[in-house]
């Protein structure tokens, strides 16, 4: 972060950085700084918040029948308890993560976002070798950007193995994802596993999962370091444009 051809991005973070109160300051991580800069970008309004009122925002959402977020909860990767819930992990969260996850509801609002993640895991579930991954990050116009990286290994269509170029761009980025694309109904499946919960401890990257429900629906499951792993619901494919 702190190489010359950086010195931009550094220098909009130390300015995010500033604007925050001492609550939205507290535990402030490197994989935090994307966070801020799009927060100031795109809703410095979120910056005074509080980490309860960002909560109480994430919880609305995600339990409002009119938003849409549908849960798919039964994941079979994980033995013993594996809580999941926004509402569990709501006191363990801080104010960063919460803005993480604001940010990551709106990302996947966004029909063109929808469009590119849709198109390539359709591509992931035709390719039998490994899982697809890659970032979610603000383009050089502040809009939300699906980039593709190829896997560095592939053998296992049950794992993604992130490449250099994409650990080095995504210091910058606000996401790291990857498919759980094995098949169109894959719900049984739809967290992060092990693997990726050990990823997200290597890294310290914040970071997406997207699981295939049916050809229409993929369910999103946020996590990071520490065994926080919160799903955000499912996601429709967009409408295919009329000829």
């Amino acid at each position: 972060l702190r190489q010359p051809q950086r010195a931009a991005y550094w220098s909009t973070a130390r300015e995010a950085v500033a604007a925050l109160g001492p609550e939205q300051r507290a535990g402030l991580e490197l994989r935090d700084l994307a966070v801020v800069v799009a927060t100031s970008r795109h809703h410095p309004e979120w910056l005074p918040l509080t980490t309860d009122q960002l909560a109480n925002r994430i919880d609305a959402e995600l339990s409002s029948p009119s938003a849409g977020r549908t849960h798919t909860l039964d994941f079979e990767g994980w033995a013993g308890d594996f809580p999941q819930t926004f509402r569990k992990w709501r006191s363990k969260l801080r104010w960063a993560d919460m803005a993480a996850i604001l940010l990551a509801l709106e990302a996947t609002r966004v029909e063109a976002v929808r469009d590119h993640l849709f198109d390539y895991a359709d591509r992931d579930l035709k390719d039998r070798t490994c899982e697809y991954g890659g970032i979610i990050r603000l383009d050089d116009q502040g809009r939300y950007e699906v980039v593709e990286f190829r896997p560095r290994v592939r053998g296992n269509d049950e794992r993604f193995d992130a490449p250099q170029d994409m650990i080095d761009a995504g210091y910058t980025a606000l996401f790291h994802f990857h498919f759980h694309a094995t098949s169109v109904r894959n719900g049984r499946y739809a967290a992060p596993a092990q693997g990726d919960m050990l990823y997200a401890d290597s890294v310290r990257a914040n970071a997406l999962c997207f699981t295939f429900i049916d050809t229409g629906t993929m369910n999103v499951d946020f996590y990071r370091h520490g065994g926080v792993s919160v799903d955000l619901g499912e996601i429709r494919r967009p409408p295919s444009p009329r000829s």
